[in-house]
Parts: structure tokens; C-alpha cells; sequence
């Protein structure tokens, strides 16, 4: 579809070209010859026409404005006809041929010349409807109308003349392209028209130092229109430049901040979510990203799995972008970033290594966007940098990981617990504050191993450990004590709440239900509670002891309950 369109856009541009040659053809027939001065008078114009077009200024990402609309009215108002058309296909074809300097060769050889054709008839056909809307005025302007108001009403007629015949050719190439012809209107009504109509005043100029000193004072102004178009074209290069000079650098100051409060947030942060979450944000910050993931290594180098994926702002499945671990493992293998399109997923793709200290690929990092050709050098320096300390505060998040959590369960080694246990109690004295312990005892755990195994038993840890999780809040404390025994650390929280949150683990343990050797079995939980200041004021020591012997009750009035300290 968008193959044919073009071909239809092309084959446009040749029959306006065309049309062009016939009515050029046709002014040059029916004209008489012009003489050798309003010849050559007219090739100055043409010639200083197409420097005015070449030194055009872009208003709006497709519109531009020049004063060689100025010329074309001097010329109308100025030459006898077929000088007009001829002074028209002049300029746009010398004025095409010196635009093409800006993009040599990047068009082909065909495209660029329906641009020189359509260019070249849309001006020969609104110089020849100038021409004839001229001949058509100056027979029914009143003979006692003033010199002046003769020039501005054929200038203003000649001017919208113009304007309409090449907003009709420019519009029907609009509409074959598929372009919404109610855009091109409204930008043309708010843009692109007033800035033609301020060639009007130069143009009056020009028409009446031609009518009253002669060409001569005329080719002077017409150079210095020349000179001006030149130096605001400058001006306008130099001001974009400047603009996008100082996007770059506002890029690059956002750019370097994003990587400095990385290093910031992350060096001293031990908490994998929070190191996975501070990353995405400041990439999102500084890069066009809509799909963010981070891929680490499997234990023993099986390849690479998601360890946060996030999609559009939303943490979603592996599934929603498939091609993560294959690149992971491509960019591993190569040892150097990949930078392309999604194959099938993001429309730009960058992904880069995080590297182990020992130099082997940890992971990988990657970031998508749907915008395609998105990521350049510079965006692949600034990742690589962001992965340079991603990969440093990832391993020491995992290291402190490996340090404090147990590895079969999930949860905290009971040297962290104690440590923090110890931290809770010193705040809870300082402010007044309650903090409750729970201890949790799996009954009859030894008959679990002896009868299914210890794989089994290992499953019931863990599943009991999940439940744990599920059933306390973010800000609390769960660890593995030793074994089959579990602690919960309840900061801000009574007995009457610690108490409330151990019966609802009990009863979800209790309706656990594991697999082994085609059996079934379940599992239920002891669990004692302390608090302080209720049951202990002075340690932590304390407070342990007291929700032991609440443990111990528990176990010793029948197992499967919850027993306060006394």
C-alpha cells in the first residue's frame, strides 16, 4: 500500500512537470518575443530568485520562507509575458539544483527528479496564473486610481493568485500521500501565509524603484534582499545549532546526574528490589525506555534468567518480552553491547553486560523503546557506564543476600534476626514503642523426614516459609531460627496484633498440603509470643526467653496452637 502511494506521489510530480512545460510552452507561443533588455533584466531576477530559494528558513517541519515570492511578484508586475513563466522554471530549477547540495544523493535519481519537476511546474503554473490574473485586473482597475493603490491591489491579488495555485498543487499531493489536507490548511492559515504576505511591503518596494529609477537602483535592492536572506539563513542555522547544542548538553547534564545518583542510591543499598527499582528509574530518566530488564546468570552457567522485567511501567512476565534471554546470551558471548531492533519485540533495542568482578558476564542489561532508531552511541556509553555500576551493586546486594537469608528457605539467618532483634528492642525502649516476637516450631517435623524423606522435608520448609511471608507485613522480620523453627520480628506491633498474625500463619500452615512418593501429608505449627514492654523491658535476651517458653507451652498443652507469655 505505502509502495503504490508512493508511485502514485511520484507519477503526480511528473505531470505537473509536464503541465509546467506545456504552459510555458504555450506563454512563449502566443507572446510576442521580448526584447533583449527585459530579457536579460529578467535572467538577473531569475538568477537572484533561486539564491533568495536557496537561502529559504524552515518556520515548521515542512514549510519555509523565503523573499523569493517578492521576486515573482516584481516579475508579474514588471515583465511582459512568457518572461514571467521563464524567470519561474528558471528559479526552481536553479534554486532545486543548489538545494541539493544540502542531502546530496540521498533521495535517487528518480525521486529527485519528480522534486525538480514538481517544483519547477507548480512555479511556471503560478506564474502563468499570475499573468493572466494580471492582464485580467489591470482592464478593470479604475484609470484615476493612484499609482500606489494600482501597485498594492495588483500586488495583494497577484500574492493570493499565487498562494491558492500552489496550495492546490501542494495539497493534492497531500492528499494522494494519504496526509490530512485540514493540517496543511490550518498551518498554512497560522504560518506559512503570513509569512508570504510580509513579502508584499519588499515587493512594492521593488516594483516602484523599478518604475522610477530603472533597473539599475532595482539590482542593488534585489542584492540586498539577496545579502538578507543570506544572513538571517545564517542567523536561523546558528540558532538551531545553538538549540540543539544545548540539548545535548542538557541530555548529557541529565545524563551524567542519572549516573551519579546510581552510584549514589546503590552503593550502600543491600536490597536487590531496591537496586533493581533505583536502576529502572534512573534509566527511564535518561533514556527513552519503555521495556527495561535485567538478566543474571543461573547458578552453574546454565544461561541467563529475568531477575526484573518491566514493560511500559508495569512489571510483567518474561513472556511479554521473549527475546531477553537469547540477547542476554548473545551480548555474554560477544562480551560487548547490542545495539539494533527487537526482533519482534521493541522497535530499538539496547542491551549491555553487567560484569562479575572476576570479568565473566554476570548479566545482561537491557532497554527497549517503540521509537525506532532510538539509541546511538551516546546512549550506548551512558548504559554501559549505568551497567558498570549496576553490576558493582548488584554483586554486593546478592553477596549481603548470600550473608543474611537462608538459601532453602527465603528467609533471614538467625545472625541477622538477632542483630535486628537487638536494633527493635534498643528503638522500642528509646520511644516507647511496642515490638512483639513470635516463635514458631514445626511439631513433629522429625516423623515428616523419617517417613517421607528429606526431600519432602526440605518442600514442607519451604512452603511453610512462604506462608510465613504472605502472612506478615513488609516492614517485618521473618528468619529461620534452626531447622524446623521460624522467628517473626514485629516492630510498631502489641500482643493483641502479634497474636492475631501468628493464629492466621497457623491456620494457613495447617491446611498445607505436600506431595511425596505419591502420598499426601500436611503439617502443623507451634508458635509462642512476647512482647515488649509487656512481657520483657530490659533485652532482647529477654524478650527470646519469654516467647520460648510461650513456644514450649504451646508444644507441651497439645501442639498446633498459639500461647502468649505469661
Amino acid at each position: 500500500m505505502l509502495q503504490e502511494r508512493a508511485r502514485t506521489v511520484t507519477a503526480y510530480r511528473f505531470l505537473v512537470g509536464l503541465m509546467g512545460a506545456l504552459c510555458l510552452a504555450w506563454s512563449t507561443v502566443q507572446a510576442a518575443p521580448p526584447g533583449r533588455r527585459a530579457a536579460a533584466e529578467a535572467a538577473v531576477v531569475m538568477l537572484l530568485a533561486s539564491l533568495c530559494w536557496r537561502q529559504s528558513v524552515i518556520i515548521l517541519s515542512r514549510a519555509r520562507f523565503s523573499l523569493d515570492l517578492s521576486f515573482l511578484l516584481l516579475t508579474l508586475m514588471c515583465f511582459p509575458s512568457p518572461l514571467p513563466a521563464a524567470v519561474g522554471a528558471g528559479a526552481a530549477v536553479l534554486g532545486s539544483l543548489l538545494r541539493r547540495r544540502e542531502g546530496p544523493g540521498r533521495q535517487g535519481p528518480v525521486r529527485e527528479l519528480s522534486f525538480l519537476l514538481i517544483n519547477t511546474g507548480t512555479l511556471v503554473l503560478m506564474m502563468t496564473a499570475g499573468s493572466a490574473a494580471r492582464a485580467a485586473m489591470e482592464s478593470r482597475l479604475p484609470p484615476a486610481l493612484a499609482a500606489p493603490a494600482r501597485i498594492a491591489a495588483l500586488l495583494a491579488a497577484l500574492s493570493a493568485v499565487l498562494m491558492l495555485v500552489n496550495l492546490l498543487v501542494v495539497g493534492s499531493s497531500v492528499a494522494l500521500r494519504g496526509g490530512g489536507l485540514r493540517d496543511l490548511l490550518a498551518r498554512h492559515a497560522s504560518a506559512v501565509l503570513p509569512w508570504d504576505a510580509a513579502n508584499l511591503p519588499l515587493a512594492a518596494l521593488m516594483v516602484i524603484t523599478r518604475e522610477r529609477a530603472g533597473f539599475g537602483p532595482l539590482a542593488l535592492l534585489l542584492c540586498l534582499a539577496v545579502g538578507a536572506s543570506w544572513l538571517v539563513r545564517r542567523l536561523a542555522l546558528a540558532e538551531r545549532e545553538l538549540r540543539r547544542s544545548n540539548e545535548a548538553l542538557g541530555r548529557r547534564a541529565a545524563q551524567l546526574e542519572a549516573i551519579d545518583e546510581i552510584a549514589r542510591r546503590i552503593a550502600a543499598n543491600l536490597d536487590l528490589g531496591s537496586v533493581f527499582e533505583t536502576i529502572r528509574r534512573q534509566v527511564a530518566r535518561a533514556l527513552d525506555a519503555t521495556t527495561f530488564a535485567i538478566l543474571l546468570a543461573r547458578p552453574g552457567g546454565t544461561g541467563f534468567q529475568y531477575a526484573f522485567l518491566d514493560v511500559d511501567g508495569v512489571p510483567g512476565p518474561a513472556a511479554r518480552f521473549p527475546a531477553g534471554e537469547a540477547m542476554a546470551a548473545r551480548v555474554a558471548a560477544a562480551r560487548r553491547p547490542f545495539l539494533g531492533d527487537g526482533d519482534g519485540g521493541p522497535a530499538s533495542v539496547l542491551a549491555v553486560p553487567l560484569p562479575a568482578a572476576e570479568g565473566e558476564p554476570a548479566g545482561c542489561l537491557i532497554v527497549g523503546s517503540a521509537r525506532p532508531g532510538a539509541y546511538g552511541p551516546a546512549e550506548q556509553e551512558l548504559l554501559e557506564s549505568i551497567g558498570r555500576h549496576a553490576a558493582i551493586a548488584l554483586a554486593n546486594a546478592r553477596y549481603h543476600q548470600m550473608a543474611t537469608v537462608d538459601q532453602a528457605t527465603g528467609l533471614y539467618l538467625k545472625t541477622w534476626f538477632l542483630r535486628r532483634l537487638e536494633e527493635e528492642m534498643a528503638r522500642s525502649r528509646r520511644h516507647g514503642r511496642p515490638v512483639s516476637l513470635l516463635m514458631l516450631d514445626l511439631d513433629d517435623f522429625k516423623r515428616v523426614n523419617d517417613t517421607f524423606g528429606h526431600p519432602a522435608g526440605d518442600e514442607l520448609l519451604r512452603r511453610v516459609a512462604a506462608v510465613i511471608r504472605e502472612g506478615v507485613r513488609a516492614q517485618d522480620i521473618a528468619a529461620r531460627y534452626g531447622g524446623e523453627e521460624f522467628a517473626v520480628l514485629l516492630p510498631e506491633c502489641g500482643s493483641r496484633e502479634a497474636a492475631a498474625t501468628a493464629e492466621r500463619i497457623r491456620r494457613r500452615v495447617s491446611l498445607l498440603r505436600v506431595g511425596a512418593g505419591g502420598r499426601v501429608f500436611g503439617a502443623t505449627v507451634s508458635i509462642g509470643i512476647a512482647s515488649c514492654p509487656r512481657h520483657a523491658r530490659r533485652s532482647a535476651a529477654e524478650l527470646l526467653r519469654k516467647a520460648d517458653g510461650a513456644l514450649y507451652r504451646s508444644k507441651r498443652e497439645g501442639k498446633d496452637r498459639v500461647t502468649a507469655a505469661a
